[in-house]
């Protein structure tokens, strides 16, 4: 009576008793789920936080930085401690060499191999994602092996420093991935068993090998290794480190290797003086990691005073407003942080200059011309120097815009077109090249050669000028140097191929073309620009580019007299009018000397500037003054506005 069986004969009242447990065991198990299930929406945040930041990164590095700025574009930008120059990279133990013979040669190396990288699109955004990564996953290690969470925030201080580093533009790859290698090695000690005197004799070693591998960040590793042992009361062992880490530098650096001691102690650290932004972040990025070893190895002292802060916040924001600002609040706050830090120290100004560049190697006369907008209505009047005129009125003149837009940006009276002393050979030989000034040409590109040493814009220069001269054994040196470059590789084995086949290159129109206009003779002297090209001319009057430079020439330097003598020929290279400035110059001279206007007819933009010049000219005789304002405010980016300031100043 006391039990039931079914049709199978099986007792029902055990299967009752085990569903009466079960009501009675669901409560518990539903409450005790809830922890699990909250510690899991956590981690999934985390990974999402994670996802995110990185998805921005990215975002930011290869939209906003866009690396590819950045390759074999700093021949152009002046030399000094805060500038490294792009290093260039060959295949072969030739180039290794060198490298092997000093301190950090091995990590240089390296850097100079990743980095040629930068000049494939996406690859440059690609390698610096990477070492951000590399960088988070080092932090985030080292700080679960000195005792904290693996998952703690700080780990994405170091990807955010790197960023500010980035938005600099005076950086170079091997300064980080020196730094990475040291971080990398840290996690391998604390790896390490523990056994102190083992553990001494391995890390005072790898201090040493690293120095010569990577030079300054081997300080870091010892200041990491030494002060976690010194304040977690192994005082000898960590002191031990600190002296190696300190001693290394002079005595490899300065007494082995010849350094002078600022380079010993700073070399690859990318502490290159200054109080720049740049300078600031990597002090930052070690000084984090120096504070972080301290903390966490006094953590257990701290445990204390820690408890009571959090019991402090519990009892102020509860149980749920505290889990809300440990959710919420970090979370919010990376974000802020990320945004502001990539956004706020871009300096915009360096990246158009290194955009225009880079759009003047590559010929994309386009971007250049949109670029240099761009950076004459934002950047400060110095920085537009005599190099960005240069490349600007070159893409004009390549888009057929040089006569008629060339006054519309800021013009220097000299050194805008194709000679300077500032430090751009490159650009002007390439522009003096294309003109036919050969033996010019060849003069500043082995300035460039002796200044800087094997670089790929710099040997494809010398080996085109070879095979324009027909000196194809001095074009097969210079493309085999060029053959062992990873991106212009390619290129060079293809001419190589050419001239071991006797190709002499007649039916490139290129090179055909620069041989017609070709000069025998090298013009230096600081009058040296208007002597080529008046000499260039006088030699082919077909010479489009040297015609249009010459009458811009004539322009810049107020010469109206000589640019109306030869204006006329401007016709011959199928100009339905005349350009813009031209007509504006001969109207300038026309109201002064009463000059006869008998070539093309000026287009309707000039007649239209050309009578508000006269009007003013009506109103303001005799007061030049009054004149120049109301030109420069009536008719701004034009000859006229251009040409009363000339004069002003060479008063």
């Amino acid at each position: 009576m006391g039990s039931t069986t079914d049709a199978d004969g099986a007792d029902r009242s055990g299967l009752a008793d085990d569903d009466s447990r079960q009501d009675e065991i669901a409560p518990q198990a539903c409450c005790s789920s809830g922890p699990r299930d909250i510690a899991h929406t956590k981690r999934r945040g985390r990974k999402a936080l994670t996802v995110l930041f990185f998805l921005l990164l990215l975002a930011h590095v290869a939209g906003n930085v866009d690396p590819r700025m950045l390759y074999q574009a700093d021949e152009v930008l002046p030399s000094g401690p805060a500038i490294p120059i792009f290093p260039a990279y060959f295949q072969g133990m030739e180039f290794l060499k060198p490298f092997l013979a000093v301190p950090g040669g091995l990590a240089e190396y390296l850097g100079a191999n990743v980095s040629q990288y930068f000049g494939i699109t996406f690859g440059g955004a690609v390698i610096l994602a990477a070492v951000t990564l590399i960088s988070f996953l080092a932090a985030g290690r080292l700080i679960a092996l000195m005792g904290g969470r693996e998952g703690s925030m700080l780990r994405f201080v170091p990807p955010l420093l790197l960023v500010v580093i980035w938005n600099r533009y005076t950086f170079v790859l091997a300064d980080q991935m020196a730094l990475l290698a040291a971080l990398l090695l840290a996690c391998l000690y604390f790896r390490l068993p523990e056994k102190p005197a083992a553990r001494a004799v391995v890390c005072a070693a790898a201090i040493i090998a690293f120095y010569y591998v990577a030079a300054g960040p081997c300080m870091l590793l010892a200041a990491v290794c030494g002060l976690y042992e010194l304040f977690a009361r192994r005082r000898i062992i960590g002191g031990v480190y600190l002296v190696i880490g300190g001693l290394v530098p002079p005595v490899m650096g300065k007494w082995v290797f010849g350094l002078d001691i600022r380079q010993a102690y700073l070399k690859l650290t990318g502490l290159r003086g200054g109080a720049d932004i740049a300078t600031a972040a990597w002090a930052g990025l070690y000084g984090f990691f120096i504070v972080l070893t301290i903390g966490l190895a006094m953590r257990p002292r701290l445990g204390p005073p820690a408890r009571r802060v959090a019991n402090w916040l519990r009892s102020i924001l509860g149980p749920h407003g505290q889990g809300r600002i440990r959710t919420l609040g970090p979370s919010a706050a990376l974000l802020v942080a990320t945004i502001v830090l990539a956004m706020g120290t871009l300096d915009r100004d360096v990246r158009t200059f290194r955009r225009i560049c880079y759009y003047s190697q590559a010929e994309t006369w386009g971007g250049v011309i949109l670029q240099a907008r761009e950076y004459a209505a934002e950047a400060p009047p110095e920085m537009y120097t005599g190099s960005t005129c240069r490349m600007l009125n070159r893409a004009l003149f390549q888009e057929g815009r040089l006569g008629g837009e060339m006054f519309a940006y800021p013009q220097a009276r000299l050194g805008t077109l194709l000679l300077s002393p500032e430090l751009d050979q490159p650009y002007k030989t390439d522009s003096l090249l294309k003109l036919g000034a050969v033996i010019t040409a060849e003069r500043l590109a082995l300035e460039s050669l002796k200044r800087w040493g094997d670089r790929p814009f710099v040997l494809r220069q010398l080996a085109k000028i070879a095979i324009v001269k027909r000196e194809m054994p001095a074009a097969r040196d210079y493309l085999r140097r060029l053959s062992k470059d990873i991106v212009h590789g390619r290129f060079a084995k293809q001419q190589l191929a050419k001239i071991n086949s006797r190709y002499d290159f007649s039916n490139d129109k290129e090179i055909a073309q620069i041989r017609s206009f070709k000069l025998a003779f090298d013009v230096p002297g600081p009058l040296a620009t208007q002597s080529i090209l008046e000499a260039l001319v006088d030699k082919s009057p077909n010479n489009q580019m040297a015609f249009e430079y010459l009458m811009a020439h004539y322009l810049l330097t107020g010469q109206l007299e000589k640019f109306a003598s030869r204006v006329d020929h401007i016709k011959d290279f199928g100009y339905g009018h005349m350009p813009r400035h031209y007509a504006e110059a001969l109207i300038l001279l026309y109201g002064q000397t009463r000059w006869p206007f008998d070539q093309l007819q000026p287009g309707p933009e000039s007649i239209e500037t050309g009578g508000i010049f006269m009007s003013l000219l009506r109103q303001y005789k005799g007061d030049p003054q009054g004149l120049e304002k109301a030109v420069a405010l009536e008719i701004p980016g034009t000859y006229f506005s251009y040409y009363f300031k000339l004069v002003r100043l060479a008063q």
